[in-house]
């Protein structure tokens, strides 16, 4: 259990915040935690230990668990790093292109195909349909809950830079 007696608040995994007095319990695992301060984050890797295991017993034989990436086709590649691309660049506070705007950018690299808003919503809404089934959560409305926004296309674009399916160097595709 992490309790936050501090002022600044914790930015624990999927971007959740914990606030001053507030309590989260931990996975069993290795977790990146980080201090939010004013002009940095403090990064803190926090070991939860299974209760049968000594806190002092270190297990390098362990091996760190592998998130393998999801397969896409060039297509949904393709529009996948479009849509995506201000996380891939690193931006402050990234969000998910408009359907339109990823729409246009495809027409303008010429593209095989004419590519509209409702054809890049359909493979975009695929792709996230797919990863549902295979239990990756946030991915369909009845999980998120209203307003929706961008919150579907977010959680998808954050499993798939988490899996390392997309990657920066994915950018190359736009040029």
């Amino acid at each position: 259990m992490l309790e936050n007696l501090g002022r600044a608040p914790i930015r624990l995994p999927g971007a959740r915040l914990l606030l001053k007095g507030h309590r989260e319990v931990l996975p069993i695992a290795y977790t990146p935690l980080f201090v939010v301060c004013q002009e940095r984050e403090h990064l803190l890797e926090v070991r939860v230990a299974d209760r049968q295991l000594p806190a002092s017993t270190s297990v390098p034989e362990m091996s760190t668990r592998h998130v393998p990436a999801w397969p896409l086709s060039d297509r949904e590649r393709l529009v996948l790093v479009s849509l995506g691309q201000r996380y891939l660049r690193h931006e402050v506070h990234p969000r998910p292109l408009a359907w339109a705007e990823v729409a246009s950018e495809l027409n303008v690299l010429g593209a095989q195909e004419n590519w509209g808003p409702k054809g890049v919503a359909h493979v975009v809404m695929n792709v996230r349909e797919r990863l549902r089934k295979k239990g990756v959560p946030g991915l369909v409305r009845d999980e998120v809950g209203e307003p929706v926004g961008n919150a579907l296309n977010h959680n998808l674009l954050i499993e798939l830079l988490l899996s390392a399916t997309l990657v920066p160097t994915g950018l190359r595709l736009l040029d």
